[in-house]
């Protein structure tokens, strides 16, 4: 699957991912999120507006599904490169299925 960002995306937008951790992983990968989550909701990610993750997607307690809102591509770039980002990348401990951009109706640009 393509991590293609779109280029046509200005102002809030809204992300969902959809995550698989590989065999005997699930925990490592929830680690992981709770790191990543910490750190968005830190003043060092002040345009990321949200970001949930939940594990057991479709009744698979191996599958998460994450929730994330940014302000701009620029915030979503900032958070891409976070320490705790690169770190789960990196783990390789799971799968990302899945990447859906939207843009946000009836949000306001500041």
């Amino acid at each position: 699957m393509s991590e293609e960002v779109p280029k046509d995306i200005a102002g809030p937008f809204v992300l969902i991912v959809i995550i698989t951790a590989k065999p005997g992983k699930a925990d490592e990968v929830a680690k992981h999120l709770s790191k990543v989550r910490a750190h968005a909701e830190s003043d060092k990610e002040p345009d990321c507006l949200t970001f949930r993750p939940c594990r057991g997607y479709g009744g698979n307690p191996d599958s998460f599904a994450i929730f994330e809102k940014y302000m701009s591509m620029e915030a979503f770039e900032l958070h891409r490169k976070s320490p705790p980002a690169i770190a789960f990348k990196a783990s390789e401990c799971c799968t990302f299925d899945k990447h859906e951009y939207f843009d946000e109706i009836g949000a306001s640009e500041t």
